[in-house]
């Protein structure tokens, strides 16, 4: 019996003792979005992850990050903070360099050091150029704005087929657009041009009947993203319709011009991975706030680093 007595005594000691102990197990990660193109300046913008119970509205500016860029395992740059480049609305911080153009087919590294976070570690590269696409129009047809608008719309149909390497998966992103050139008169035969800037066209309106491919529609109505995963020897053929307004009292526009660019499959899963959230048009940074819903390829980070090509196509009517 006192036996049993002992053995009561020690599990009551042992729960007595509990306790509940709090773990915080966030780890401030960085925030990364970077991309390489053969002919643009080469940018980094960063940003620090927040606790999932303190989610932030802007994101936390990052001015003393150490940023090395390896091509093929050489280092060749340690890129500058730039202070005077900002986005108010976006917030986090930039970092790049003036002429440096990277090497199509070149493997490049991104090492991310900043006080406070993990280190982070990413690796991308530029394919080769699409090749050109056959582009056709397949008709023009006028149709009639909303009533309190002074717009003449054209509605395009569009015809595109595109050959492309079989056996090797490949990535493409579509994107239209417009300059628009805002004018005043002087007198009654001078025109004085005020503002230059562009519109992007909306490529959403596709006809699956006669496309090959599944088309995800991009956030922030930057064109559309396809792949050739499973078409084997056949060419990617897409049509689709695009709506163009041609000109206002105070507008003068351009032609449509097209930019066909082909991207690494890291570039495709992370615009996927957005779009499979079912978010809303906006502002892609602003998805970082939840970053276990979104692809990576950031190491002990969050975001993107990536490289992609491309071929410009002017079309006019």
């Amino acid at each position: 019996m006192k036996r049993f007595a002992l053995i009561f005594v020690v599990l009551g000691m042992c729960f007595s003792c509990e306790r509940e102990i709090q773990l915080d197990l966030f780890v401030e990660k960085p925030i990364v979005y970077a991309s390489l193109h053969p002919d643009s300046l080469f940018t980094v913008w960063i940003s620090q992850t927040s606790p999932p119970n303190n989610p932030f509205q802007t994101n936390p500016a990052v001015d003393n990050a150490e940023i090395s860029v390896y091509e093929d395992g050489q280092l060749i740059h340690i890129l500058p903070f730039m202070p005077h480049t900002t986005m108010e609305d976006l917030g986090g911080s930039f970092y790049g360099i003036e002429r440096f153009y990277p090497k199509e087919g070149a493997e490049y590294e991104l090492e991310i050091n900043a006080p406070g976070m993990l280190p982070a570690y990413s690796k991308g590269y530029i394919p080769a150029q699409p090749d050109i696409p056959s582009f056709r129009i397949l008709g023009t047809e006028k149709i009639k704005p909303s009533e309190s608008s002074d717009l003449e719309v054209y509605r395009l149909e569009i015809d595109i087929e595109l050959e492309h390497e079989p056996g090797t998966n490949e990535y493409f992103q579509l994107i239209a657009y417009s300059s628009i050139q805002n004018f005043q008169l002087n007198g009654t035969d001078t025109i004085k041009i005020s503002s230059n800037t562009q519109r992007i066209h909306d490529l959403s309106e596709i006809e699956p009947s006669l496309s090959n491919i599944q088309v995800i529609r991009n956030l922030e109505n930057q064109g559309i993203l396809f792949s050739d995963e499973n078409l084997e020897d056949a060419p990617i053929r897409l049509r689709f319709f695009v709506e163009y307004d041609l000109y206002t009292n105070t507008e003068l526009k351009s032609p449509i011009f097209f930019s066909l660019q082909k991207h690494q499959k890291d570039e495709f899963l992370f615009r996927s991975s957005i779009q499979s959230i079912g978010a809303e048009n906006g502002n892609t940074f602003q998805y970082f706030s939840d970053p276990d819903v979104i692809y990576t390829n950031v190491a002990n980070g969050v975001g993107i680093f990536s490289g992609f090509n491309s071929r410009n196509i002017t079309v006019f009517f």
